[in-house]
């Protein structure tokens, strides 16, 4: 996972398919189920961590 920060409100996240955590695919990670929300949560996590928004 690769990290950029736009401006103080915008972050992009450029996520290869073999780094989404806990989704099988892209259409699951983007669908509204618990594996989406959890997956969803772990990247924001990671990225809060290594960037400190």
């Amino acid at each position: 996972m690769k990290f950029e920060k736009i401006n103080e409100n915008k972050l992009k996240i450029f996520l290869s398919s073999g780094e989404m955590p806990s989704a099988s695919s892209l259409d699951e990670l983007m669908s509204d189920t618990d594996v989406a929300r959890k997956s969803f949560l772990t990247i924001l996590d990671e990225a809060y961590n290594k960037v400190r928004i």
